[in-house]
């Protein structure tokens, strides 16, 4: 376990965001408990799961112990949905930037940070294979 001091924490400089996304193609009880060692184990801040499978209604099913979670849900049958986790304790904003009607079926989050007074930008995107460039969408 991990004191709110950080005194426990494996990872010596703090100042930094440690950050995980991952591609999980569907989450299941299975993927959360996986997960949930990952995010421990390498001290994540900030978890952002693509392909998550998951709506506001099964999101209830799943807890996520430090992490306060928040999702853009999946929208058609295979798998998308995006969900985004922040450690308990972090000052965080979570804006859609897109969801698969939008973009050519791009889903795209940005979350704004704050820890230890520094303020850092995560952008989690996920476009399907077949679909626009996201650098294109960048510019």
């Amino acid at each position: 376990m991990h004191s709110s001091s950080g005194a426990n924490r494996p990872f010596k400089d703090q100042q930094w965001l440690r950050i995980l996304q991952w591609n999980a193609g569907g989450f299941s009880h299975e993927k959360r408990t996986q997960l949930m060692s990952i995010l421990i184990s390498q001290d994540i801040d900030v978890f952002i799961i693509v392909e998550a499978n998951l709506s506001h209604d099964s999101l209830k099913r799943h807890t996520f112990g430090p992490y306060c979670t928040k999702i853009l849900p999946k929208s058609r049958r295979i798998a998308s949905g995006i969900l985004v986790g922040v450690r308990k304790g972090l000052i965080s904003d979570f804006h859609e930037i897109s969801n698969l009607s939008s973009y050519n079926g791009a889903e795209i989050i940005k979350l704004d940070v704050w820890k230890r007074k520094r303020h850092f930008k995560v952008y989690g995107c996920y476009s399907p294979p077949g679909n626009t460039k996201l650098v294109t969408l960048a510019s």
